[in-house]
This record gives C-alpha cells, sequence and structure tokens, in this order.
C-alpha cells in the first residue's frame, strides 16, 4: 500500500483527499495546513487521517511513498524537496491541478451518470406503470376475446341446428303438398262417380268439391310456408356467415391480444433489466 502525505488543504487539496480516499491501495496518512478549517483539514479529520499545521514534519517522515504539494507556492516545494526522504516521491503543484481537474471531471462525471440514472429510474418506473397499466387492459381484452369466440361458436352450432331444423320443416311440407295433391284427386274422382251416377250424387259431388278446395288450400299454404322458411333459411344462412366470420375474427382477436400480452411481460422485463443497470453503475 502506497502511504501519500497531502500538503495544502485547500480545494486542490480536499478534492485530491476525496479521490484517494476511495482507493484501497493508498493510505493518506495525513494531511498539513496552517489553517485548521481548511476543507481537506474538515475532510480528513471526518475520515479519521491525522492533520497537522507543521508540513514539513510531516513530508520528513521516512516511509512515506509520495507527497503531493497542492498550496501552489513555489518555496513551499523547494522546503519540501529539502527535507523530504531521498525514495519519496514529490508531486508539484501543477502535477496536483491537474489531478484535481481530473477529480473534478470524474465527479463531474459521476454527478451526470448518477443525473441520468434517476431519469432513467424514473421513466423506468413510469414505463413500467403504463406497462401495468396496458397490461391489465389486455389481460381484460383477451379474456373478453376468448369468451367472444365462445359465444361465436355457440352461436354458429345454434344456426347451424336452425338449418337443420329448417330443412327437416321443408321435408314436412312436401309431405303435406303430396297429400293435398293425392287429396286433389281422390276428390277430382268423386266428383266424376257423382257425375256418373246423377241426382243420387249430389250430395257426394258437395263433398267432393269441398275435399278439392281443402286440398287446394292446403296446397296454396304449403307453398307460402315454403317460400317464408325459404326466406328465413337464406337469412339463417346469412347470420351463420356473420356468426361464423365474427367467429374466426374473435379468434384471431384473441391470438393477436395473447400475442402483445406476451410481448408487453417481455418489455416490462427489459424495462427492468436497463433499470437494474443503471442503478448498479451508479451504486444505487
Amino acid at each position: 500500500m502506497r502511504k501519500v502525505a497531502i500538503i495544502g488543504g485547500g480545494k486542490g487539496g480536499h478534492a485530491i483527499l476525496a479521490a484517494l480516499a476511495d482507493l484501497e491501495s493508498v493510505q493518506v496518512v495525513g494531511v498539513a495546513d496552517i489553517q485548521p478549517e481548511a476543507p481537506a483539514m474538515v475532510l480528513a479529520r471526518q475520515l479519521n487521517i491525522p492533520t497537522t499545521h507543521d508540513a514539513y514534519s510531516l513530508a520528513a517522515q521516512p516511509d512515506l511513498n509520495v507527497i503531493i504539494e497542492a498550496t501552489g507556492r513555489p518555496e513551499v516545494l523547494q522546503r519540501l524537496e529539502q527535507v523530504k526522504a531521498p525514495t519519496t516521491q514529490l508531486v508539484g503543484a501543477e502535477a496536483a491541478d491537474i489531478m484535481m481537474q481530473l477529480v473534478t471531471s470524474r465527479d463531474e462525471l459521476n454527478n451526470i451518470i448518477k443525473t441520468r440514472a434517476a431519469e432513467v429510474e424514473y421513466l423506468s418506473k413510469q414505463a413500467i406503470e403504463v406497462s401495468q397499466r396496458i397490461n391489465s387492459a389486455m389481460e381484460t381484452l383477451q379474456a373478453t376475446s376468448v369468451q367472444l369466440a365462445a359465444s361465436g361458436q355457440h352461436l354458429s352450432t345454434a344456426a347451424t341446428q336452425t338449418e337443420t331444423s329448417l330443412g327437416e320443416v321443408e321435408e314436412v311440407l312436401g309431405f303435406i303438398r303430396q297429400v293435398a295433391n293425392k287429396t286433389r284427386m281422390i276428390g277430382l274422382n268423386a266428383a266424376i262417380e257423382a257425375a256418373r251416377v246423377g241426382e243420387q250424387g249430389q250430395g257426394f259431388a258437395v263433398v267432393a268439391s269441398e275435399v278439392r278446395k281443402l286440398a287446394q288450400t292446403s296446397n296454396e299454404s304449403a307453398e307460402n310456408i315454403s317460400r317464408s322458411l325459404q326466406q328465413t333459411l337464406d337469412a339463417v344462412k346469412q347470420i351463420l356467415d356473420g356468426v361464423v366470420e365474427s367467429h374466426r375474427v374473435a379468434e384471431s382477436q384473441a391470438t393477436a391480444t395473447a400475442e402483445v400480452h406476451e410481448a408487453l411481460k417481455d418489455l416490462a422485463q427489459l424495462i427492468n433489466q436497463v433499470r437494474d443497470v443503471a442503478c448498479a453503475d451508479t451504486g444505487a
């Protein structure tokens, strides 16, 4: 470990002491200044580093590796050169000033980094909060999309069943038409037979006429019902097509929502990583 003495307790000495105090390979053995309340003297006492007003006695210690002269006074530098041990290196005011500037620049850079890190952390927190709100909204949207897709599936099944039922009704109407046609033929045959027997068949002819009218009415009703059913069937087919399309869109929406949800999770993790890196770089 290198032993260092600082001569001069002004701003330069204070900056150099603050920088050296963080180095594990350097031990500041003392700070000297005729002003007890000089900045470096105050800091030295806070760090439990010995202080003295006798700079030359401090510089004369034989085990010193480096003396940093931070007063900028030539006579002090000359006297230190006389009293120091031959193995002790003496750093003059110019070199100390460069060192002070480096330390100051480093401190300014650290302050800028800390400020930027604080900004990054603040923005990260804001981004995480926004991401969480969006994530919550996407979860709700995803659940709604899944429900919509399920409802679309149920509607599609119901519409298909309705279409099948209408087809079965059409079969019943076809049977009714057949019965009406046969009834009409029976009424026609009955009328022919009533005409053939003459007056004795007049009553039967009236019945035959009513049977033909009933058959005709049944046939017309069946046709009307058939047309109505066809219109209903066409409407159901249109509804079914719409339901199928809605179901497809709902499934696509559910899939897209799930992908966005996962992307938001990845974004939140990335934001956390950026914040952790920023805090680690500044020691926060």
